[in-house]
């Protein structure tokens, strides 16, 4: 049901649910929007829902670009009730989801919706951080335009940034209702990371954290550089320290190792830095026996993941 009011009143310039059965002092109570005699009169003249009248439940949504405004009730059997205050309905302008993704270095975040396909259909997205804007005035804008997506840089590590989206029409200043959401950047990556094989069966590490508060875990693989939690080994996870040795390896082979910091309080990874080390080749086996006088048969293995043995000799005096 629709029901129009003429006049030149202005109205308050906002969009907010409010409850009719809030007590003055709640901010559901709206007293901006109360305090237009127009919007009293239509708040008196709404029907009462018996299912939701007298409950905090008893609540309408108020929308108003100060020239016209428009009240919505939803009433028994999900009926809706609206007043429309102006020469035409503010209506919503393919009010959408906004959804985001974060890359994590450099640390960046992008958002997508959909919006309907009227002509001068625009966004506007504001962010601030920790909270969403409530209001087109608060915060920073990121974008203005005919755009469905946005990617904002620049940013911070581990920081948590939050969107406001608003879908509206240039030509009439028609706004829809806000759809926020919010993403925390990930953590600073380790700084650098250094490997150094120790012999055929050990690798020594070292590395320099960007934060003393997160905890260092290190994976590693003999197939290509971990750029993940999930991939390859885990063989340390501290908090504390900046050195390690991984023992127990297969001589001559290449291990990739890749260095992570991870913030314990938002459960967040930092993006890999990655080295790698090839371990020493294991000794070969020789075996030397006299033949001749003038000569010596020599014999040996190539050992695994070797290419080539060097055999040396010098030359000792009997008595």
């Amino acid at each position: 049901m629709i029901e129009k009011a003429s006049g030149s009143e202005k109205f308050p310039e906002e969009e907010t649910i409010c409850c009719l059965d809030a007590e003055v002092g709640d901010p559901l109570y709206c007293n901006n929007v109360r305090s237009s005699q127009k919007i009293q009169e239509v708040l008196t003249s709404i029907p009462k829902d018996p299912q939701r009248n007298g409950t905090i439940d008893h609540c309408y949504r108020y929308i108003s670009n100060g020239e016209a405004a428009t009240i919505t009730v939803p009433l028994e059997r999900g009926e809706i009730y609206t007043y429309v205050l102006g020469d035409q309905p503010l209506t919503e302008t393919g009010s959408s989801e906004l959804t985001l993704t974060t890359v994590s270095n450099p640390p960046r975040i992008g958002g997508t919706w959909t919006r309907g396909s009227e002509a001068g259909d625009k966004s506007l997205i504001r962010k601030r951080i920790d909270s969403a804007p409530q209001t087109r005035e608060e915060g920073d804008e990121v974008l203005n335009s005919t755009a469905l997506s946005f990617s904002d840089e620049g940013l911070s590590y581990d920081t948590k940034y939050c969107y406001t989206l608003w879908n509206y029409n240039s030509a009439s200043t028609l706004y829809s209702k806000s759809s926020s959401s919010c993403s925390t950047t990930h953590p600073e990556p380790v700084s650098s990371i250094t490997v150094t094989a120790l012999s055929g069966s050990s690798i020594g590490l070292s590395w320099v954290k960007s934060d003393e508060g997160y905890r260092t875990v290190i994976r590693r693989s003999t197939s290509s550089a971990p750029q993940t939690m999930s991939e390859g080994e885990a063989i340390y996870s501290e908090t504390s320290g900046n050195s390690h040795t991984d023992t127990g390896l297969n001589s001559g082979t290449t291990y990739y190792y890749s260095a992570f910091s991870h913030n314990e309080s938002t459960n967040l990874d930092s993006a890999p830095t990655s080295s790698s080390a090839t371990t020493a080749p294991a000794a070969p086996s020789i075996a030397v026996g006299a033949t001749s006088s003038s000569s010596t048969s020599i014999a040996f293995s190539l050992p695994l993941n070797s290419d080539s043995v060097y055999v040396r000799y010098g030359e000792g005096h009997r008595s």
